[in-house]
């Protein structure tokens, strides 16, 4: 059995030992056709066949959501039933996370995730009521182009996925950013 945050090596004839370990959760991670799905799915029949985990407190996480229909056509099929066992994209999941508790944060509207073009239109929209003064002589000219969005959105899509503040940015010392 493995340590809080242990990592525990498997392969599918050592799945029946990692199957009876019910002392919290539990992180499947394996290159494609590695059995992800089907580990997943045993798990959670074995939980629910164990009865002593509550479907309530049982979440799968899946990146797609084919892999989420996946996961509840196999395990329906194979324990019957799936009472109230919560099964979600992580985008999903993360969306009513931010739905529940926005209000205790001040939100005073609903959470709205923006598709790739919602997200450039907005910052197109946003671009043209900046003042070109502001802007580098290389970008006043295209400020209020639409190649000048697409790119804009890129970068901030970029800077936030590597968890770069606004003062990360500046303190890269680039005029042109």
């Amino acid at each position: 059995m493995a340590g809080q945050g242990a990592e525990l090596r498997i392969d599918p004839d050592s799945w029946p030992g990692a199957l009876a370990l019910f002392d919290g959760p539990q992180v499947v991670v394996g290159g494609p056709g590695t059995g992800k799905t089907e580990f997943l799915v045993r798990r959670t029949v074995a939980l629910l066949e164990d009865g002593d985990i509550p479907t309530s407190s049982i979440l799968l996480l899946s990146f797609g959501r084919r892999g989420v229909s996946d996961l509840r056509h196999r395990i329906r099929s194979a324990a019957g039933s799936l009472g109230d066992l919560d099964i979600a994209t992580f985008h999903s999941y993360a969306i009513r996370l931010l739905e529940a508790h926005g209000d205790a944060r001040g939100w005073t509207s609903s959470t709205q995730v923006l598709t790739g073009p919602e997200q450039q239109a907005l910052v197109g929209e946003l671009l043209t009521s900046e003042v070109p003064a502001r802007w580098s002589n290389a970008f006043r000219g295209i400020l209020t182009s639409h190649t000048f969005a697409e790119e804009l959105t890129d970068f901030i899509l970029r800077a936030a996925e590597q968890l770069l503040t606004a003062a990360d940015v500046a303190d890269r010392h680039r005029d042109d950013w």
